[in-house]
């Protein structure tokens, strides 16, 4: 089980339905890894349930104000640059690592959940320096691996996974695609929600979802870097 970070957040339900689809395997050594996610997913489910009860009301009647803008593109194109500029544009609102982090509570969880990750999370990425925080622009598909259960990402947390090379388009879309959208619809509404603003979304793996959402969003923009 590697990259496990990237489950940090999740329910517990949808993270024991994980490890059981993967045939997860308890080595000594990851135990640790395993108790902090556990521990995780069930400050994760009680907060999603609180969110659902007080906010679920006020969700139904909010309509985004458009449809989002998608940046796409191969990693190491420069994605994550464009997405930092454009998130500057006050009209826009983008997610953050925070809300991706938390993406089935966050309007009422941040409060909670800033102060400590604000004290653990290390100054700059691991991979190219860039400055990261809690309220740092991030990709969308951090909180679909979480809310969906549904996304590529699996195959790098669990890359003993017989089906850990994409091969094709099909790869990169949900199984149960009418689910995945209500999941994605209402993540997207939240995100918009607090402020009204039209969303901006940045996910190298929208790349190969561009039918399923214009779909979804039929008036949606689309930045390609190549």
């Amino acid at each position: 089980m590697q990259h496990s970070y990237l489950l940090a957040g999740i329910s517990s339900g949808k993270f024991f339905k994980l490890l059981a689809r993967n045939g997860c395997s308890l080595y000594p050594k990851y135990l640790f890894r395993i108790l902090f996610l556990i521990q995780g997913s069930l400050f994760a489910s009680i907060f999603n349930r609180l969110e659902k009860r007080k906010m679920e009301n006020e969700l139904k009647t909010y309509s985004m104000p458009g449809d989002p803008i998608f940046i796409i593109g191969h990693w190491r194109t420069g994605t994550t640059l464009l997405h930092q500029l454009m998130a500057l544009d006050e009209n826009l609102v983008t997610p953050n690592v925070l809300q991706v982090s938390a993406p089935g509570s966050f309007l009422i969880s941040e409060k909670y959940y800033k102060p400590v990750m604000s004290k653990v999370m290390k100054p700059t990425r691991p991979m190219d320096n860039v400055k990261i925080d809690v309220s740092q622009p991030q990709e969308d598909e951090y909180a679909l691996i979480k809310l969906t259960i549904d996304s590529p990402l699996e195959k790098m947390i669990f890359p003993k996974s017989k089906k850990y090379f994409l091969l094709d388009a099909a790869d990169f879309y949900p199984k149960k695609i009418d689910q995945w959208e209500n999941v994605f619809t209402d993540f997207c509404c939240r995100l918009s929600f607090s402020t009204g603003k039209r969303l901006l979304l940045k996910n190298p793996f929208h790349s190969m979802r561009i039918p399923l959402l214009l779909e979804m969003y039929p008036n949606a923009k689309f930045i390609h870097i190549h």
